[in-house]
Order: C-alpha cells, then structure tokens, then sequence
C-alpha cells in the first residue's frame, strides 16, 4: 500500500489535489498491479547510501473508498 497525492477528478469536475491509500504490489506475487510503475533513480554521485526511486500510475483507477478524507471530502 502508499500513500500518494492526486487530483481528484469527479466526472468533469476537478476537485484538487487529495491524499488516497492504494494497493500498488499483488498481496501473494508482490508483482505490481497494472497500471503501476516503479523504478530506482540509480546511482547517487557521494550519496549512494540514500535509496530513491519513482512510482508513476498510468490508466490507475482508484476508487471512492481509497479517498482519505478525515478533514476534507468531496460531497456524491
């Protein structure tokens, strides 16, 4: 699971950038889903103890329930 930030889009309406929980790896293959891709951004000039990497969604569904909406949601 991640956390990540996205623009909330609602038929035409955007509604801005909101946080959501999402699966990004397959529980038993821990394979990413489709849709999802990560990467490591390779090596770091004096810094290579620090790891750091990419993910990027492409045609990602996330639904509803993913919104996490404690102190602002998004009225039906």
């Amino acid at each position: 699971m991640a956390i990540i930030s996205a623009k909330l889009i609602i038929g035409e309406q955007d509604n801005g950038i909101h946080f959501f929980l999402v699966p990004i790896r397959d529980n038993v293959t821990h394979a990413t889903l489709p849709g999802v891709h990560i990467g490591d951004m390779g090596p770091k000039i004096g810094i290579n103890g620090i790891d750091n990497g990419y993910i990027m969604f492409s045609s990602y569904w996330v639904g509803y329930d993913s919104l996490l909406d404690k102190i602002g949601y998004v009225d039906d």
